[in-house]
């Protein structure tokens, strides 16, 4: 609670509950849309349009400088609870002047997310971030009173919290694009901890009962709207498939073994995978309820979301081939756009070895990914072939050499998502070697690019923003504390070394899925925010067996020294 607490202050103090960078689309259409559902029964998933112009009032200038809600959001926020409510929903569609979707851009679980919030601390722009650390501490406690008897995955707890801490001090870093915690880029963070519980769960050699299947139901609970919130943490979903397949296969072997009659034979060496025993039963919950939510959402959504190809799901190729165009010469021949000459920051004076620098420097000269890479390719694609682009941007569209400005209610994000799809096939079958190049080693490069100089201590810079990151000289010293005092207090009780394997193992793996986004869509510093949880988590934990290993050798020499003694006459 001291852990969850100090992650809550530090977010108050900094006032992330008042400040947002999200693009003003999220919020004006999450916002309309929730209240329209809380305050005027739209059902659907659908927003009135006199909410949402009410709003945006608010947003006109926040795409990318700082705001505060107080003197702003909450402002028009209330003006839209005072609208007058009609009736019906037929009446409320004409007396409105329409409604309007989710245009593509998020999904119907962020909307809840947003009614939740102002259920539960009222309408305003800060029960979003109060919302956040509830779900927090909730899935925190579950995961406690679940494991209160295994040292080694309490310890995976405090250092979830901790990392989690570590990373929101730096959060400020990563530049405009993610300022708090509530930021949708940074909600998969949340389906962290309900993948590891439910991956221990699998492990976890002890007797299934009520609380224990209670539990795992809440956490496939929160990874199901988590999931639905930010179709980027489906990578949780990836440690949790391998282990029930594990699963599945080790019970295949055993009866084959049963069949063939060689259970009497002598055992051999377990070996570190063969020590591994786990369930399959969690990983079929966690799908389930991810399954079963999805239905669920689709029976809500109006009709109008399957019928009008502007108010497709979520697009899917186009931050793809944003990530390939990335390459400067993918770039070039598909969008027509140059790309950005750093030199300059080569020849700064930095505090990087020069043959790292350089080896760094080759891929992240490639710039930070832009939507105008679809938007120019889908253009120009449109133009090559004698046809006009306003037939998937809309009729008021403009193409101006290097970007396309467009209104997002008149995009048909359908349409615009399959031709991505058609050029990333393109892509793909054209130019194999730079498309491996730029998935397998360019990204992996870019992501430690960024990760080292926005989300670790007294950087070299961070990244092209400068300024050092102090803040998290306050984490270090919180999780020096917990890794010197509580764990070694801990290791009073002993614990078996196949949970120590197996919970080493799950961090190890779900730090690899975590990058699956960045090899699919592309790394930029405001969306790895989940990556570099787990990723603080596996270094913490290393730290934790190496506090382990020092205790243990000093106790165990203790104890000697006192055995000898006591056989003295």
């Amino acid at each position: 609670m001291l852990l969850i607490a100090a992650n809550f202050l530090f977010a108050i103090q900094h006032e992330m509950h008042l400040y947002s960078f999200e693009p003003r689309h999220v919020h004006q259409l999450a916002i309309s849309t929730a209240i329209s559902r809380l305050q005027y029964g739209l059902p659907g998933y659908l927003g009135y349009n006199t909410i949402s112009k009410t709003i945006s009032s608010s947003l006109d200038h926040i795409v990318t400088n700082v705001y505060i809600v107080d003197t702003g959001l909450n402002l028009r926020i209330r003006d839209a609870l005072d609208l007058s409510p009609s009736p019906n929903y037929l009446e409320a569609t004409s007396a409105y002047n329409g409604t309007h979707s989710l245009q593509g851009l998020i999904g119907p679980g962020l909307v809840d997310y947003y009614i939740l919030s102002f259920l539960l601390f009222g309408y305003q722009f800060q029960s979003l971030l109060y919302f956040y650390f509830l779900l927090l501490a909730i899935q925190s406690v579950i995961f406690f009173l679940q494991f209160r008897q295994d040292d080694h995955y309490i310890a995976v707890l405090m250092l979830f919290l901790v990392a989690h801490y570590m990373t929101l001090t730096a959060l400020r870093f990563p530049g405009n694009q993610l300022d708090a915690p509530n930021n949708y880029r940074f909600l998969p963070v949340l389906a962290i901890l309900p993948m590891i519980h439910i991956c221990l769960l699998a492990l976890y050699q002890h007797r299934v009962s009520t609380p224990t299947i209670v539990s795992a139901v809440a956490q496939a609970a929160l990874l199901a709207f988590i999931i639905h919130c930010r179709s980027s943490a489906y990578w949780t979903l990836v440690p949790v498939a391998l282990l029930a397949v594990f699963a599945l296969f080790l019970r295949t072997q055993n009866k084959k073994l049963l069949d063939l009659g060689e259970m009497n034979a002598p055992a051999a060496s377990p070996g570190f995978l063969g020590s591994l025993a786990p369930r399959w039963w969690p990983g079929l919950l966690a799908f389930g309820m991810v399954f079963s939510m999805g239905s669920f959402y689709r029976s809500q959504l109006e009709r109008v979301y399957t019928t009008d190809q502007s108010l497709a799901a979520h697009t899917f190729w186009h931050p793809i081939f944003i990530g390939l165009a990335l390459h400067p010469d993918l770039r070039m021949e598909y969008s027509g756009m140059v790309p950005q000459d750093i030199s300059d920051y080569r020849a700064k004076n930095q505090s990087v070895i020069k043959a790292l620098k350089t080896f760094y420097f080759r891929y992240v000269q490639q710039g930070h990914a832009s939507d105008q890479f679809s938007y120019n390719a889908v253009a120009r694609k449109y133009l090559a072939l004698g046809q006009s682009p306003n037939a998937v941007f809309g009729p008021g569209a403009q193409f101006n050499g290097d970007s396309v400005t467009f209104d997002w209610t008149e995009i048909q994000v359908g349409l615009f998502d399959r031709e991505v799809g058609k050029l990333v096939w393109d892509v793909v079958t054209r130019h194999p070697a730079l498309v491996l190049e730029e998935v397998f080693i360019a990204k992996p490069v870019l992501f430690t690019w960024y990760y080292l100089t926005c989300y670790i201590p007294f950087k070299y810079e961070c990244a092209f923003w400068g300024g050092r990151n102090t803040h998290l000289t306050e984490p270090l010293s919180l999780s020096v504390i917990f890794l010197g005092l509580v764990f070694s207090i801990m290791l009073a009780r002993k614990s078996s070394n196949v949970s120590l394997h197996g919970t080493l193992g799950i961090l190890v793996l779900s730090f690899g899925c975590s990058l699956i986004p960045t090899l699919l869509v592309y790394p930029e510093p405001w969306i790895i925010g989940d990556a570099v949880v787990v990723l603080t988590m596996c270094q913490l934990f290393l730290v934790f067996l190496f506090f382990r290993a020092i205790l243990n050798k000093a106790f165990a020499s203790q104890a000697a020294t006192w055995l000898t003694a006591q056989k003295r006459p």
